[in-house]
């Protein structure tokens, strides 16, 4: 594709021979025939040496050659670029020489030549996707944004230079041409997003979260792209695939909204600390932990980064060194009898561009966007900012997570960029899960007991989320299926909230000062209102409730379901859609039953009743002292609605007696 387009370029200006020669030279080189076609050319040249159409093409024959081609093609299309002065396409042959080139040679090339490119068309095909394979320092961004910024008229360009300011924290400039672009009546969520990453990068938190709220009221397919970009870095494999499959602007809205709402560290305040805390983490990773190495075979081949993976062998002997304060070595994690598998160091990277040269950053920079500082980390193999092997571990889940890096990225033993090399499958099963997810830094560290019940709601319609939590005074939030937020409430419990039938997720923050405690946890909200017999959630208090209601038993209800076994309780559960007979009346039985957890005979409490339906029917069971022994035990009751034998049972619920 990028052979067929430089073809075109080098015919789009200059008039076609008339004796056929540079079609029949065309010719040759599309099947293949190389040294015809340059033959054809030569004698061409010799006529007419300072031919534009045939210098490009020439150029190209050499750029197909095989291994020694590749500088005369370089210095062919100079020769042509001194022919036609002004014409981009001579440097964009040059540039297509350094990318076939690779290395630091290739890459030198590649910038030389879009400096020359940009000067004269900024918006030149393929030049930006070659600007993704050079290293940008911001030495090199500025430079490159200098010349751009000489076509300031150009459509489109402006949001390019702002990000290329903002990646090189030229800040100053970044606002600079946002304010233009503003004062030229830009209202946009383009314009918005980068105001945002702005605002979030100079740590202006306030002005973030405006600004990036104004960008998610106006994204829409055609505006996709910077925000994509700014998150991209973070997605998980379904959001990648689900952000792929987005057709509508309202789709693409909502995307968004889930990709944070599911990230929300902590319900307790007004803001969602995770969307200012990425753009902390990317600047960090953007300035400790670019490629420096893009034009790297082992960055556009997967059969390079296999080859490279024969370093395990060095990096494990490396690791070794490593011993943790209790004396155990890193690499000591592998379970023994595991055959080693395919110590591919891409990590799941079947695809030719690694995932550090699409971000640009190494493998602890796409670490640390994700999850932050590492709770330690050791060097081996060189100083402290630079050394060959690195072991980074974090805690997640309860368990050390150790993930190695290695510079392996040259064709030396040792260089080049840091990528995974893990040296045991625990390692490379921990760098393959932790490139799929992310972490906030906001942790919780105090922990908490909370209930959950349903009930339908009073109008019939619908469903109520009753939420106690201990301790109380919580933030509660219910996300439906696609992470939107449906309900939400604060204060003491027990909090009630809306919610349509089907799978959500239910969120318990409390913070007392400095500590934070969370729960995240999906419920499946029951559908009351089909005209099938149902039954909502148990509510137990530690009171003689018989002629208490839903509320005020729900209130009397602990979050942490332990009662004492010389008092008296009361359960309550609600009874929908009975079948009524001639009189009015509806007859079921049923049952309690207090399954221990030791496995011990059950014990169950077993009623049949007759009652005037007249809408939901409440089910009061009172319990007094000494029925139940001190333990453990899972509550289990199901109501048969006797007119039709029709049954229901309802969930378990686990109790304590004390």
């Amino acid at each position: 594709m990028v052979f067929s387009l430089l073809l075109t370029f080098a015919f789009a200006s200059v008039p076609q021979d008339t004796s056929g020669a540079l079609l029949r030279a065309e010719a040759l080189l599309a099947s293949g025939e190389l040294e015809e076609s340059r033959s054809v050319l030569n004698s061409y040249l010799r006529r007419t040496p300072r031919d534009y159409n045939a210098l490009m093409l020439l150029g190209s024959v050499h750029l197909e050659w095989p291994v020694t081609g590749r500088f005369d093609a370089w210095r062919t299309f100079k020769l042509a670029a001194e022919v036609s002065p002004g014409n981009p396409d001579p440097f964009y042959g040059q540039a297509l020489v350094g990318e076939r080139l690779g290395g630091a040679d290739g890459e030198r090339m590649i910038r030389e030549a879009l400096l020359k490119i940009w000067a004269l068309d900024p918006d030149y095909p393929d030049s930006w996707r070659l600007w993704s394979g050079v290293y940008q320092g911001p030495s090199q961004i500025l430079e490159a944004a200098e010349v751009l910024g000489r076509h300031s008229e150009t459509p489109g360009l402006n949001e390019r230079l702002v990000r290329m300011y903002l990646n090189a924290e030229d800040f100053s400039r970044a606002d600079e041409v946002l304010a233009s672009m503003q004062n030229a009546g830009r209202n946009d969520a383009i314009l918005w997003a980068l105001k945002a990453e702005s605002a979030f990068l100079q740590g202006e938190t306030d002005a973030g979260v405006d600004a990036y709220g104004l960008a998610l009221d106006r994204v829409g397919i055609e505006t996709d792209g910077v925000l994509w970009s700014q998150i991209e870095v973070i997605a998980s494999p379904r959001e990648l695939a689900t952000h792929a499959g987005v057709e509508t602007d309202r789709a693409l809205g909502a995307f968004y909204r889930a990709f944070w709402e599911k990230r929300e560290p902590d319900l307790t305040t007004l803001v969602n600390e995770r969307i200012a805390e990425h753009f902390e983490r990317l600047k960090e990773a953007r300035r400790l932990y670019r490629i420096r190495h893009p034009q790297s075979r082992y960055h556009s081949s997967a059969r390079w980064r296999s080859i490279a993976g024969a370093n395990v062998g060095r990096v494990r002997a490396v690791t070794g060194q490593f011993l943790r304060p209790d004396g155990v070595a890193l690499n000591a994690r592998t379970e023994s009898g595991i055959a080693e598998p395919d110590w591919d160091v891409g990590v799941r990277e079947p695809d030719s561009l690694s995932r550090f040269r699409r971000y640009g950053l190494d493998g602890r920079g796409l670490v640390l966007v994700r999850y932050g500082e590492p709770d330690e980390r050791l060097i081996s193999g060189g100083s402290q900012a630079a050394g060959d092997v690195e072991s980074w571990t974090y805690e997640l889940d309860g368990s050390d997570r150790v993930l190695v890096f290695s510079r392996a990225s040259s064709y030396n033993t040792f260089g080049g960029d840091m990528v995974f090399m893990p040296t045991s499958a625990t390692e490379r099963h921990n760098s393959e899960v932790m490139l799929e997810r992310d972490e906030s830094a906001i942790h919780a560290d105090i922990g908490m007991d909370a209930w959950v019940a349903f009930f339908q709601a009073d109008d019939g319609l619908g469903s109520r989320v009753y939420v106690r939590s201990h301790p109380d005074n919580s933030s509660v939030r219910v996300w439906d299926a696609g992470w939107r937020a449906v309900s939400a409430a604060t204060g003491s419990g027990p909090l009630v909230l809306a919610a349509e039938a089907g799978r959500h997720t239910v969120g318990i923050d409390f913070r007392d000062g400095d500590r934070l405690a969370r729960i995240r946890r999906e419920i499946n909200v029951p559908r009351y209102s089909s005209g099938r017999l149902a039954l909502s959630s148990l509510l137990m208090s530690q009171v003689d409730g018989a002629r208490l209601d839903r509320s005020t038993l729900a209130r009397m209800m602990p979050a942490r379901l332990v009662f004492s076994k010389d008092s008296t309780f009361t359960l309550y559960v609600e009874i929908y859609n009975l079948t009524a007979d001639n009189d009015g009346n509806g007859h079921y039985s049923i049952d309690y039953v207090f399954m221990p957890e030791d496995n011990s005979s059950p014990v169950t409490f077993s009623f049949e009743k007759t009652t005037p339906l007249e809408g939901v029917v409440p089910d009061r069971l009172v319990v007094q002292p000494g029925r139940l022994r001190p333990g453990v035990y899972r509550v289990i009751f199901r109501v048969r609605d006797l007119s039709n034998n029709r049954e229901a049972l309802q969930t378990r619920v686990d109790v304590r007696f004390r």
